[in-house]
């Protein structure tokens, strides 16, 4: 089993914009005329960070922190931070010992802290691992290796960045590995602690994770699988890579099985990303001419077939490389690029490419290689000023990579930390232009703020909050609104009796919801053991408590997210 490696990094995974997105046309040509391309190139220098490579992330200070394969004192790899805008040389936080594979990209935690996972190592070991970086204002940070993966039955060979869920732990995939060797789903907390939630079979296209997981508006996450071996041809038999969602608790759903030729796309290698009408992806086989596509998918796994209006794109050739994924910038637009080549003496150095909601297609840039371009694109970010920035590994004045940015004029905004918790709860915001004079709303309620710099703000969810996005209003009466809503959970504010034997029924009372969230309620646990409900409104249940419950918190889980008592129910006997 070979899977796509050398150029097929992470996914530039983006934030879905709450807008309607429509049909994906035709081929075109013409760069936008707004687009101003911009390169900073890495230096080469002694004990520098040395080709970019994955997923740049967002900090709190508003610069880019990102990974590069080789530099540092020991030649074996960095984490590193750059100023934006670009200038001074990007500053090295850590120097990797050994050269461990670590470019799946970085997530940045609630806590203030970055993770991240290596495909390989540590030293000698070939198996992988996860690991924390904490930075420090008066030093380089501290990186702590969270987890070493042994291959069964915790996996081996990470395949995404660990992404923080809405519990605060975090997910991510391994490539091999697990019960069945085929690679699986894990959790791992802050601290190190890791489960293994699903672990994949010896199915011919459900095997193999490969991408970023990507968590959806509610609280489940999404995935690929790559499981197509050797090289990308054009046609595939059953090894053609899925789709998939699975929960929090590992109960996993096939959405999409794909079957290459003129209608389907083949092997999806870089996750998905989710807009309110489906989730939108790439492959890089498959398609009309067989040379990857753009796919739409709805939530149930609908793809729109090729046959019908082009709901979908699909590439003419591999000119300017394979499709590596999407991000969604701020002006609407789907941005990817492309990478790698289809024959062996290819000089190709990759593209980026932009699709509108008004269905057309342009080739963004063609990147021209040394020494005034970057080569070989590995990943797209879209900052919270508008401006696109992302990372080459090869390219630039030394030929040891670029940092690139695409000025798009899109609209400066905000990105929640999470976009999802209960009244009561604190949330950081990134942004930029912030001070304590700022005004913040969730869903039109004002929100107080608990702490706040220049490009991060913490708020508390207001009890009288609504689901709906999230605004800062700065000083300077500019006004940054997320991309996405922010999801008011249920809160539980009471239930009656207190206490009562098996069999007791138990009325639960709810706020925070509506009938889209308690209506839909899909199980009712008393101390982790499911129960009989009946739902009597939008703000009330009722519960029988089961054999087998013990004293502790009643939670409610819908799809819109998990409600927790504050109190424990006694289980008498």
């Amino acid at each position: 089993m070979n899977h796509i490696r050398g150029t097929d990094k992470s996914l530039c995974v983006g934030t879905a914009l709450v807008i309607a997105l429509v049909a994906l046309a035709a081929a075109g040509t013409a760069v936008p005329a707004q687009a101003q391309y911009s390169v900073y190139s890495f230096t080469g220098g002694s004990g520098q960070a040395k080709a970019p490579s994955g997923l740049l992330v967002q900090g709190r200070d508003g610069n880019l922190y990102g990974y590069s394969q080789t530099g540092g004192a020991k030649n074996n790899g960095t984490l590193y931070e750059i100023s934006i805008p670009p200038g001074a040389a990007p500053t090295v936080l850590y120097s990797f010992p050994s050269r461990d594979n670590c470019d799946l990209g970085l997530t940045l935690g609630t806590d203030g802290n970055f993770y991240g996972g290596c495909e390989q190592g540590p030293g000698t070991n070939l198996y992988g691992y996860v690991f924390q970086f904490i930075p420090s204002e008066t030093g380089t940070g501290t990186f702590t290796i969270l987890h070493t993966f042994t291959g069964q039955p915790d996996g081996a060979n990470p395949s995404s960045r660990p992404v923080e869920g809405r519990d605060g732990n975090f997910y991510g995939t391994t490539f091999t590995g697990g019960e069945n060797g085929y690679g699986l789903v894990y959790r791992i907390t802050p601290t190190g602690t890791l489960t293994p939630l699903y672990s994949f079979t010896d199915d011919p296209s459900l095997s193999y994770p490969y991408g970023p997981l990507f968590l959806g508006s509610n609280g489940n996450l999404y995935g690929t699988t790559q499981a197509a071996t050797g090289p990308p041809y054009p046609t595939c038999t059953s090894d053609c890579g899925a789709v998939y969602e699975i929960t929090t608790a590992g109960e996993l759903t096939r959405l999409h099985t794909f079957t290459g030729g003129p209608l389907d796309g083949a092997t999806p290698t870089h996750g998905v990303i989710e807009a309110t009408n489906g989730f939108y992806g790439t492959t890089v086989q498959g398609g009309q001419y067989g040379s990857g596509t753009i796919f739409r998918m709805g939530r149930m796994g609908d793809v729109t077939a090729f046959s019908l209006p082009p709901f979908f794109y699909s590439f003419a050739n591999w000119d300017y490389g394979y499709p590596k994924g999407l991000t969604q910038a701020s002006d609407g637009n789907f941005y990817g690029f492309t990478n790698g080549c289809k024959v062996l003496d290819c000089t190709d150095n990759g593209s980026i490419f932009d699709i509108t909601p008004e269905a057309a297609f342009s080739w963004v840039h063609i990147f021209g290689g040394p020494p005034d371009d970057g080569a070989s694109p590995d990943s797209t970010l879209s900052h919270t000023i508008g401006t696109l920035y992302g990372v080459t590994e090869l390219g630039g004045t030394a030929n040891d990579g670029v940092l690139y940015s695409l000025n798009v004029a899109a609209p400066e905004f905000c990105r929640p930390q999470v976009l999802a918790g209960q009244p009561g709860a604190t949330i950081g915001i990134l942004g930029q232009g912030f001070s304590a004079s700022s005004s913040v709303t969730i869903g039109g309620a004002t929100a107080a703020i608990t702490s706040t710099e220049a490009t991060y703000i913490t708020v508390t969810v207001p009890a009288n909050a609504q689901t709906g996005l999230v605004t800062v209003t700065t000083p300077g009466s500019q006004t940054l609104s997320s991309l996405q809503a922010f999801e008011v959970l249920p809160t539980i504010t009471g239930f009656s009796p207190p206490s009562g034997p098996v069999g007791t029924p138990v009325t639960i009372s709810v706020a925070g919801c509506g009938t889209r969230i308690l209506m839909q309620a899909m199980k009712v646990t008393f101390g982790g053991v499911a129960a009989k409900f009946t739902v009597n409104s939008e703000t009330q249940i009722t519960a029988i408590v089961p054999a087998g419950a013990v004293t502790g918190s009643i939670e409610i889980m819908a799809p819109g997210g998990t409600a927790v008592s504050a109190n424990q129910f006694t289980v008498t006997h």
